[in-house]
């Protein structure tokens, strides 16, 4: 499309056109998913379509498309609704205001589970697209006994179940976790069969969506205690030596899937996962692994991690050699394994803590590891990666939950309180906007943020930057034992 826009063949006036025509085909139900994608594409190749006179005038037809869509029509609606939903939000609520929610409901459990998980995507993004209103009215229409005789059914793929319960899971968690219990032996069946290739295929969504043991920043909740025994129940089903075997056996394309079903498993069902990873061949991995150590790659290292976390002592003895041809180090290696780090440091080999991403709680575990073995070195380490801490200390990346912030500082404390301050001094400026920002937001996020800039507080009271932050936020200032007696005095009185 931008080739024809750059040639002048998709003008303001063509794109006008074909949206007329694909409003002009008036054939009840026809083409419906294929309509909508070429809506939806049209908009997005035309900066600001959704703000039109010619689409906004569309709202009756947009409405029939949603009332008679079936599941071969959803990837086309879905997209559509996607688009419009971001762009228009209030055209989109209004559009939907009226759809046939019972009809809607209807439809999407009327086929098989294939046709319901396909459907079901679309569901999702129109009641997105329609607001919190439109997803009550979806939730209440929910038909439990409908969708329990989908899930009962022994034809489901277990993809498309896994899609299916992530689906329902964003408009009734509990109706999602009935669901999730009838449909344990398709999800063990699959991840025994293959446990790298299911897990692409829908199973981390029911892992993650359905029963909640997501990475920590998709975490809005913990998992329940409900959601904790289905955990268990799937835990009980997966063989123990499949998995082993995948393990010993592993392939880079294998180590992220691998690593994040083993993390599931350590949560779910501790003891579970130490027969799991008792069974797992360390000759074999360290074969497997070797050829690509040097490479630092996350998700082997994570195959590592999970196989330290019951064997550290025989893991810690399977990097050993392989630290001896590092020519990078980083964190992790610090942690499973600290003599041999600091041997590896001691020949000039450069460790990253990798804290500009953040990694605050692996930064200071392995600053902790290394004090443990040589103070001095942990020192040096901190030292080398200055730079790389100050661009951390922004706190730039959006959504982190700062894990291990506070652990960190009170690592620099003992190494080195001196290099920390003057990391701190010398960002305000450029922090006070991400600062901001994270003190704007609520909860046990919020802690190390406020232990963090009080430190710069104490360290430049007088920075204009600071100013601004404690009349933002009254709580960073300093509170002195004087204050707080006059205030209790005060409300005496006032009583």
């Amino acid at each position: 499309m931008w080739i024809l826009r750059s040639h002048g063949a998709a003008s303001d006036a063509t794109i006008a056109q074909l949206i007329d025509r694909l409003i002009a085909v008036d054939v009840r139900g026809t083409d419906i998913g294929l309509r909508a994608h070429v809506l939806c594409y049209l908009g997005r190749w035309q900066d600001g379509l959704a703000q039109t006179r010619q689409v906004t005038s569309m709202a009756a037809v947009l409405k029939q498309w949603v009332d008679e869509m079936t599941a071969k029509d959803a990837s086309g609606v879905r997209e559509l609704f996607n688009w419009l939903g971001a762009e228009r939000s209030d055209f989109t609520t209004e559009l939907l205001r009226d759809i046939d929610v019972r009809s809607l409901t209807s439809r999407w459990v009327a086929d098989d589970m294939t046709s319901a998980a396909i459907f079901g995507e679309a569901v999702d993004r129109i009641w997105y697209a329609g607001g919190p209103a439109l997803h009550a009215s979806i939730a209440e229409a929910l038909d439990a006994g409908a969708l329990l005789d989908l899930f009962k059914d022994n034809k489901s793929e277990a993809w498309a179940g896994c899609q299916m319960a992530k689906t329902i899971a964003w408009l009734d968690p509990p109706l999602s976790l009935r669901l999730a219990e009838v449909f344990l032996p398709k999800v063990a069946a699959a991840i025994n069969a293959d446990p790298v290739e299911s897990w692409p295929d829908g199973v981390y969504d029911f892992l993650w969506h359905v029963l909640g043991f997501g990475p920590s920043f998709l975490r809005y909740r913990k998992p329940t205690r409900h959601s904790g025994r289905v955990a268990v129940k799937l835990v009980s089903q997966l063989d123990a030596m499949v998995l082993a075997r995948a393990i010993s056996s592993s392939m880079p394309r294998g180590w992220q899937a691998l690593s994040e079903l083993m993390t599931f498993v350590w949560e779910a069902d501790l003891p579970a996962f130490e027969k799991i990873v008792a069974a797992v061949d360390m000759s074999e991995l360290a074969e497997a692994i070797e050829p690509y150590f040097g490479q630092n790659d996350m998700h082997m290292l994570q195959i590592v991690m999970v196989m330290a976390e019951a064997r550290p002592q025989e893991t810690e003895r399977m990097i050993e050699s392989m630290l001896a041809d590092s020519e990078s180090l980083v964190a992790l290696h610090a942690v499973l394994a600290p003599q041999a780090t600091i041997e590896a440091l001691n020949r000039g080999v450069p460790l990253d803590l990798d804290a500009s991403a953040g990694r605050w709680k692996l930064a200071a575990d392995a600053l902790t590891a290394l004090q443990g073995c040589d103070n001095y070195t942990a020192e040096q380490v901190l030292v080398a990666n200055y730079e790389s801490i100050k661009q951390g200390l922004l706190l730039e990346c959006h959504g982190s939950d700062h894990e291990g912030l506070s652990e960190f500082l009170q690592v620099c404390d003992h190494l080195s309180a001196e290099s920390l301050d003057k990391a701190l001094t010398e960002i305000i400026d450029e922090a006070e906007a991400h600062w901001q920002r994270e003190l704007r937001r609520r909860g046990s996020v919020r802690v190390p943020v406020l232990e963090l800039v009080r430190r710069a507080a104490r360290l430049r009271p007088d920075h204009a930057a600071i100013q601004r932050l404690e009349r933002r936020f009254p709580s960073l200032r300093p509170v002195s034992w004087m204050n707080l007696g006059c205030a209790a005095i005060q409300r005496q009185r006032d009583a």
